[in-house]
């Protein structure tokens, strides 16, 4: 007769049910995205812009 020790158990289910959590995680979308700018990216200035504008996929709040 056989006997598992109960660290054993506690452990397979630990890891299934963190195996369950990450295959079930959907991604995450911390950051909002620089849609446009102006001056455009890689543009050449021959002086600093007086304005600089950046628009974003969603509000940044400030």
């Amino acid at each position: 007769m056989s006997r598992s020790p109960r660290w054993a158990l506690g452990a397979a289910v630990g890891l299934a049910a963190g195996g369950l959590l990450l295959a079930t995680a959907g991604p995450a979308s911390a950051h909002n995205v620089l849609v446009e700018s102006t001056p455009q990216d890689g543009e050449t200035l021959d002086s600093a812009p007086d304005q600089v504008e950046l628009v974003f996929n969603e509000e940044v709040p400030v």
